[in-house]
């Protein structure tokens, strides 16, 4: 008989994690195992493609035990009544679909750990944050207890990447912990021609790509190109993300930029779900994120040829190799970020040298093969 597995998601969006849930549906049903969804609130982008694929998904409102500080208190009473309303049908939709293993897709989203535990079926929790350091999420029950709990009612925890499992080692013994990277289909991508040999090499385009929110570190990057600007180095900068006009962050960068004059050299695009264009028209792809988890857009830009200039920090010092991929520089220093990006303007054939090296590194290290073998091996355990 196929078994089925119910997973959790923490919203209806189209980000990192949403597009992680979407890889492990795909995989899970190449494992023989049939999966349903459930989403928070009505339709978004991931039930869209949710329905692409074929794959069944109900909506029922219900909320997290984690929010943002500021006002937390009003946080806290709505996230308990959404959930205390939402938990029976919850509970009753799990029921009713037969479920043998329940996956909550983010450390934020509790119900599906009950319900397990009601049910008496096997539970997986997949984190894909920091919380605090990424997000500025607070636990309503505080961290050690949260993450107690987490262990207590998971049979597995997996990670995305090594930096998330150094957080949680304490709270989660090793027996249930897992590491399983994301991946990243190339086959749409790796046959594409290397944009930056065709490219004006008198100017160099770099590209950042995520949501547009403080703990990516866009000011710094707009800061390092108006420092490159300062000392006549001719720098673009392409910011790919969801724009938000009224958000006070956004507001914030369209400051630096109008304060340095960039306003010709910086461009924002709102988020598309093809980046495959902006990335072939650029040259380096800055990754300049406080603390990213893991960093999906770091991957896809290895496969297009990209080098990168990352943050030493999180996940992403396991996808860049310092003077292999590309270069590394210290968290919220634009300083040492432009300094970095000179480097490679002055060595144009680093350029091209660190791209081929990553393009062959992330197609050997995160295809789907490797990683449909490595969720097999942790579902054997249990």
């Amino acid at each position: 008989m196929e078994k089925k597995v119910c997973i959790i998601s923490h919203s209806s969006g189209l980000g990192g994690a949403e597009l992680s849930l979407l890889d492990l549906v795909e995989t899970f049903r190449e494992l023989g195992l049939e999966c349903k969804v459930i989403l928070p609130y009505p339709k978004g982008p991931l039930a869209n493609r949710l329905e692409k694929l074929g794959v069944e998904y109900t909506i029922i409102p219900y909320g997290w035990w984690a929010a943002t500080s500021e006002n937390i208190t009003i946080k806290i009473i709505k996230n308990i009544i959404k959930s205390f309303l939402g938990f029976p049908l919850i509970f009753l939709k799990i029921y009713r679909w037969k479920s043998d293993l329940i996956l909550s897709n983010s450390s934020v989203v509790f119900i599906g750990s009950f319900s397990s535990k009601i049910l008496n079926l096997k539970h997986i929790w997949f984190i894909r944050e920091f919380g605090a350091e990424d997000h500025k999420l607070s636990f309503f029950l505080g961290e050690r207890l949260s993450y107690y709990i987490i262990n207590k009612l998971s049979d597995l925890v997996i990670v995305n990447s090594l930096a998330i499992k150094q957080k949680f080692k304490k709270f989660i013994p090793d027996h249930k912990f897992f590491i399983l990277y994301p991946y990243k289909n190339s086959k749409s991508i790796f046959l594409k021609e290397n944009s930056f040999s065709n490219r004006d090499h008198s100017s160099l385009k770099c590209i950042t790509i995520g949501s547009i929110s403080p703990g990516k570190g866009h000011d710094d990057a707009i800061r390092a190109i108006a420092n490159l600007h300062n000392r006549n180095i001719p720098v673009e900068l392409i910011i790919v993300g969801k724009i938000n006009n009224y958000s006070p962050y956004f507001k914030y960068l369209k400051e630096i930029i109008n304060e340095y004059n960039l306003e010709n050299y910086i461009s924002f695009i709102d988020w598309v779900d093809d980046i495959s264009p902006h990335l072939m028209k650029s040259d380096i792809f800055l990754m300049c994120s406080h603390y990213e988890a893991f960093g999906r857009v770091t991957v896809e830009a290895m496969l297009h040829k990209k080098p990168i200039i990352g943050s030493r920090s999180g996940g992403t010092i396991e996808l860049v190799k310092d003077g292999f991929n590309g270069l590394l520089y210290n968290p919220r220093d634009h300083y040492d970020l432009a300094e970095k990006i000179l480097y490679l303007y002055k060595n144009r054939k680093l350029i091209e040298e660190y791209g081929q090296n990553g393009f062959l590194w992330a197609l050997e290290n995160f295809s789907p093969e490797k990683y449909r073998s490595k969720l097999q091996k942790i579902l054997s355990n249990i």
